[in-house]
């Protein structure tokens, strides 16, 4: 599971998933933000069950690395 940058292309071995936020922020940290705005702006619950789990996936990352991961932790602050 997770956010790719890429569509599902199925003769493709291996789609990678950066988990690293550099001059342009993964797709995880954008879409932890846009989840947040969405749920905001809505009060869908289910927007912020997906924001959840997906904080909930990274949580070992962010543990070990939290300056790895600025934008997931800007959705976190947004969502407190």
């Amino acid at each position: 599971g997770g956010y790719f940058e890429t569509a599902v292309q199925h003769g493709l071995l291996y789609r990678d998933k950066e988990l690293n936020d550099g001059a342009v922020r993964s797709t995880a940290s954008r879409s932890a933000v846009n989840l947040v705005r969405l749920y905001r702006l809505t009060g869908n619950d289910a927007y912020r069950a997906s924001y959840s789990k997906l904080v909930k996936s990274l949580g070992a990352s962010l543990q070990d690395h939290p300056r790895s991961l600025p934008g997931v932790l800007q959705a976190v602050d947004l969502m407190e």
